[in-house]
């Protein structure tokens, strides 16, 4: 029989050699990914490059709204591809904007999102013919109405357990899982209010949202 301070270093040793293992992991994850940050540069520099363009058509330019949407478009193209590099996920992005409609209860209005314009052509969802409530979903109504500095969130499903809102999942998607994306971050794009009446401690006006997602849950870091 092996003596008990020999039992106790057996143990020891293992769990050491575990911890280690780990490290060497977790280490790997971060080098790699980290490895990834300067080819990501390059697909960013063109998304601004693209914005620059999408912004000289409607000051300078012909003001055409065709071409304004296909330089926005192009960069939202570039965005999710330096999301996917650095992540290692296909991702995709999209830019939203808000509007207010009467809800039919006295003076009250409903703030809905449309789907300005998208990274991929071929999604399906979120079309620009369709609207959605703020109230109907989490991360644009913690953005909005609670004055989020942005959304954040890495496993959406599991979240749904917790209140988690979102007006694309229904029951039906929710019991086959069929989620088209399982994380999420979402930004407001707002202007200031110094110049506006509104609400104490609101400074910005969010007139819309720029998002992006993918389907690998805990592919997002939300420090870097």
């Amino acid at each position: 029989k092996a003596s008990l301070p020999a039992t106790i270093l057996a143990v020891y040793v293992c769990l050491l050699a575990s911890v280690a293992v780990i490290g060497l992991v977790v280490q790997q994850m971060r080098t790699t990914r980290a490895s990834q940050y300067a080819p990501a540069m390059i697909p960013l520099r063109k998304a601004f490059g693209c914005i620059a363009n999408a912004s000289w058509t409607l000051i300078e330019g012909d003001k055409s709204e065709d071409a304004f949407r296909e330089h926005l478009q192009h960069s939202l193209q570039f965005l999710a591809e330096t999301f996917s590099l650095v992540t290692g996920a296909p991702c995709r992005a999209s830019i939203k904007m808000t509007f207010a409609q009467a809800s039919g209860v006295g003076d009250a209005v409903d703030i809905r999102v449309y789907t300005l314009c998208r990274s991929h052509e071929d999604d399906s969802d979120d079309p620009a013919s369709s609207y959605d409530r703020v109230d109907n979903n989490t991360d644009f109504r913690q953005v909005f109405e609670d004055n989020a500095a942005y959304f954040f969130c890495n496993n959406l499903p599991a979240e749904l357990e917790k209140g988690y809102q979102n007006s694309h999942w229904t029951p039906q998607v929710i019991q086959s899982r069929s989620f088209k994306y399982r994380t999420t971050i979402v930004w407001p794009i707002s202007r200031a209010r110094a110049r506006m009446d509104g609400p104490v401690g609101r400074k910005r006006e969010v007139i819309g949202f720029l998002c992006v997602d993918n389907q690998a849950v805990n592919s997002f870091n939300e420090t870097y």
